[in-house]
C-alpha cells in the first residue's frame, strides 16, 4: 500500500497539502454526484483547531443538508487495511442542527483514495452509505 502524506503530523507543510487534498477529493466528489457547483457560501469549511488529523477537515453542504468529515490516520503496519465510515448526527455545531455527517476514518493511501471516493459518491447521490470495504 502507498501511503500519501507520511510526515502529516511532523510536517506542517505536509499537513496543509493532506487537508486541501481532502478538501479536494470532497467537493469534487460532491460535484461528481450532484452535477451542481456549490457558491462558496453553500459550503461551510469547518475551521479545526488542531492538527492532530482528528477531524483533518469538515465541510458542510448547506444546500444538500449533509455534511463530511474526514479523521486521517498516520501510516499503519504493512499489509493492513485502515479505512472505515460511518453516519452521524453533527452535534457540535449549532446551525447544523439536524443534518447527518459522513464520517471518513483512514490513513490516505492511493488504495484508499479510489475507495472514498466511491463512498464520497454514494453519500453525495443518496445521503445514505451501504458499501462495504
Amino acid at each position: 500500500m502507498e501511503i500519501l502524506f507520511k510526515d502529516v503530523f511532523s510536517n506542517e507543510e505536509t499537513y496543509q497539502k493532506a487537508k486541501f487534498f481532502w478538501q479536494n477529493l470532497i467537493t469534487n466528489s460532491a460535484f461528481s454526484a450532484t452535477k451542481t457547483k456549490f457558491a462558496e457560501d453553500e459550503i461551510l469549511d469547518v475551521p479545526i483547531m488542531e492538527n492532530d488529523g482528528n477531524p483533518i477537515c469538515m465541510m458542510v453542504f448547506k444546500p444538500l443538508g449533509i455534511a463530511v468529515r474526514v479523521i486521517h490516520h498516520e501510516k499503519i503496519e504493512e499489509g493492513e487495511y485502515d479505512l472505515d465510515f460511518w453516519v452521524d448526527d453533527i452535534a457540535f455545531i449549532e446551525e447544523c442542527s439536524g443534518m447527518k455527517e459522513l464520517v471518513v476514518s483512514c490513513c490516505p493511501s492511493k488504495e484508499n483514495k479510489e475507495k472514498v471516493k466511491t463512498i464520497l459518491h454514494e453519500w453525495f447521490s443518496t445521503k445514505q452509505c451501504t458499501l462495504e470495504v
